[in-house]
C-alpha cells in the first residue's frame, strides 16, 4: 500500500555484501557494548557489567565469524528473501537517530550525561513504538479483527491474526507512543531517585522535546511515503495524489462522486499534504527548541514550548486531514474556516478526538511554561551565574555568623562559674 510515485527511498538489500556490512556495523555496536561493559565495572556495577560484557562479547565473536565468512564462497545466506526497506522505515529510522543525537548533544547544556540520555532514548523508542502500535489498533480494532477472523471484508485471500505486529504497513498513532513514552519516563525517574541519582525533571523534558520533534519531523516525510494520514481533498491548487494502491484511494474510492473518475484515473483528486505541513512544523518548533537552548532558557521552558507548538499545529492540521478513523467527540462545521484552509465546506471542522488531545497538549505547555517562569536560570548562561552567585556573596557574611554561634555558646556552657572565656572562642 505504498504510492509507487512517492516510493522514492525504499531499497532491496540482499546477498553477501549485504550481509557483511550488517555484521560489520553489528560488531562496531557490541564494541560499543564493551566499553559501556568496562565503565560499568570501573564504577562497581559488577554484576550488571560483567552480565552485559558477556552478552556483547559473545554476539562480536558470532558477528566477526559472520564477516570472515561472508568473504568464502561456500558462505550461507542469513536472509534467503530479500530485506525491503521502505520509505516509512527508512524516514523513521533516520528521525529516530536524529533525536537520540540531539539528545546527547544537548545533554552537556542541562547538565546531563549523554550517554544516560541516549539510553532513556533507545527505551522510549522500544516502548513507545509498541504504545503507537496498541493505540492504533486499538482505534481501528474492527480491521485487525476482520483480518483473524472475517479475511473477506478486508479483501484478503487468508486469515491473518498477526496483522496487529506488520509494522511495514504503516499503523502507529503518534499520541500513543507519547504516553508509552512518559510510562519509561516514569521508570526512569524512579529508578534514579532510588539510586541517588536523582535528575532535574524540566531538564529531561526539554533535551527529550527537541529529540521528539526532528524525529517527527522525518516520521511524516515517512507516512506521506506510506500514504497514511492523508489530507482532504484541497479545493486550492497545491496538494498530492496518491495510487490504487495506497489507504487514501481505497477511501475516497467509497464516495459516489468520486469512483468512476478515480477508477479512470487510477489515483485520488488533489488532497492536502497534511503530513508535509506537520513535517515543516516540527522542524520550525526543532529550530526554535535549539535556538531557547542557546539563549539559556530556563529548565522547562522548551518542553512548554513544544507542547503548545505543537498542540497548535497538529490542531490546525487536523482541519485539513481526512483519515477519520480516530473519530469526533462532536461534528461542527464552520464553512468560514472550511474555505480559509481550502476545504470542502460540508468538511467537518471540529472536533476530531486528535483536536481533543492536542487541546490538553496546549494546556500542559502553559504549565510547564509557568513553572519554567518560576526557575532559576540553566547553569553555564552568563546572566544565571551571576544571578546564582549574587546571593552567595550576600549571604555569606550572615553564614559565619551563624555557624559561630554554637561554638560562643558551648564556650559559656563549659567554662567555670566567673572564669574569663578566651577571646578566639567568640
Amino acid at each position: 500500500m505504498y504510492p509507487d510515485l512517492l516510493e522514492i527511498f525504499g531499497v532491496t538489500l540482499h546477498g553477501p555484501i549485504f550481509e557483511r556490512v550488517l555484521w560489520f556495523l553489528l560488531a562496531f555496536l557490541m564494541i560499543w557494548g564493551i566499553v559501556s561493559s568496562v565503565i560499568l565495572l570501573k564504577n562497581g556495577r559488577k554484576a550488571e557489567g560483567g552480565i552485559q560484557g558477556a552478552i556483547v562479547g559473545a554476539i562480536l565473536i558470532w558477528s566477526i565469524v559472520k564477516i570472515a565468512g561472508t568473504f568464502q564462497e561456500s558462505y550461507e545466506l542469513v536472509f534467503n528473501e530479500p530485506l525491503v526497506i521502505h520509505s516509512y522505515a527508512f524516514c523513521i529510522l533516520i528521525g529516530i537517530i536524529a533525536g537520540t543525537l540531539t539528545a546527547m548533544k544537548m545533554a552537556p547544556s542541562r547538565d546531563l550525561d549523554g550517554t544516560d540520555m541516549a539510553k532513556l532514548c533507545l527505551w522510549m523508542v522500544l516502548i513507545g513504538f509498541l504504545g503507537a502500535r496498541a493505540a492504533h489498533v486499538i482505534v481501528d480494532y474492527q480491521t485487525y479483527v476482520n483480518s483473524c477472523f472475517h479475511p473477506e471484508l478486508v479483501n484478503a485471500a487468508n486469515p491473518d491474526c498477526l496483522r496487529v505486529l506488520n509494522f511495514g504497513e504503516g499503523g502507529l498513532t503518534f499520541y500513543g507512543g507519547v504516553i508509552a513514552g512518559f510510562f519509561v519516563l516514569a521508570v526512569f525517574f524512579y529508578r534514579r531517585h532510588k539510586a541517588g541519582k536523582p535528575l532535574h525533571v524540566l531538564s529531561v523534558f526539554d533535551l527529550l522535546a527537541a529529540a521528539l520533534a526532528i524525529t517527527h519531523a522525518f516520521g511524516r516525510l515517512g507516512c506521506l511515503a506510506a500514504g497514511c494520514c492523508w489530507g482532504e481533498i484541497t479545493t486550492g491548487t497545491l496538494g498530492v495524489k496518491y495510487g490504487a494502491s495506497s489507504f487514501a484511494f481505497a477511501e475516497y474510492i467509497k464516495d459516489p462522486k468520486l469512483h468512476d473518475m478515480m477508477m479512470k484515473t487510477g489515483e485520488t483528486p488533489l488532497v492536502h499534504a497534511t503530513q508535509v505541513y506537520e513535517s515543516v512544523g516540527e522542524l520550525a518548533l526543532y529550530l526554535i527548541l535549539w535556538a531557547m537552548l542557546k539563549k539559556g532558557a530556563n529548565p522547562g521552558k522548551m518542553a512548554g514550548t513544544w507542547f503548545v507548538g505543537y498542540g497548535a499545529l497538529r490542531f490546525i492540521v487536523e482541519i485539513m486531514r481526512n483519515d477519520t478513523e480516530r473519530g469526533y467527540y462532536f461534528e461542527h462545521v464552520v464553512s468560514g474556516i472550511n474555505e480559509f484552509f481550502n476545504v470542502p465546506a460540508a468538511h467537518v471542522t471540529f472536533l476530531t478526538t486528535s483536536q481533543g488531545i492536542a487541546i490538553v497538549m496546549i494546556a500542559v505547555g502553559a504549565i510547564l511554561l509557568a513553572f519554567s517562569a518560576q526557575g532559576k536560570g540553566v547553569k553555564g548562561s552568563p546572566d544565571a551565574a551571576e544571578k546564582a552567585d549574587a546571593p552567595e556573596k550576600a549571604d555569606a557574611p550572615e553564614k559565619a555568623d551563624d555557624s559561630d554561634a554554637p561554638e560562643k555558646a558551648d564556650a559559656q556552657e563549659t567554662a567555670p562559674a566567673g572564669a574569663p572565656v578566651a577571646e578566639g572562642a567568640a
